[in-house]
């Protein structure tokens, strides 16, 4: 039983990861493609940052994967990302999304479908101002 949670979890954090450089990348080729502001480069370069800096923490720091405390700072800077992005359509929508992952994979149901209604509250209310 546990060499099968092991596996498990494994395949969740290739998922985190896969969806992590996917998401930055994604981001990063929206940025190039919409009309250049001062800060875009700057967003950019973050995003990437922020997805290698977050891959690499939760690989060095397994623990991390089920810290609620860490999906919150993951979930701030994500969301401080979309807001100096400008708009509610933001670059890094997707992945703020991804940061669902984490707080999906390691809580129960009622915990996982509580954090994804305070996400959805959170992007919205970031999505007003």
């Amino acid at each position: 039983m546990n060499g099968s949670r092991h596996v498990y979890a494994r395949r969740w954090m290739a998922l985190f990861r896969i969806t992590r450089i996917a998401t930055a990348a994604a981001a990063a080729a929206m940025i190039a493609l919409r009309p250049v502001s001062d800060a875009d480069p700057l967003l950019g370069a973050l995003a990437i940052g922020w997805c290698a800096w977050s891959i690499a923490a939760v690989r060095l720091w397994p623990d991390l994967q089920r810290d609620p405390l860490a999906w919150f700072v993951d979930v701030t800077v994500i969301f401080s990302l979309v807001a100096a992005s400008g708009e509610w359509r933001s670059p890094f929508y997707l992945m703020a999304v991804s940061s669902l992952i984490l707080p999906a994979t390691g809580l129960a149901m009622r915990g996982a479908l509580a954090v994804g209604a305070a996400f959805s509250l959170a992007y919205f209310t970031v999505a007003l101002f």
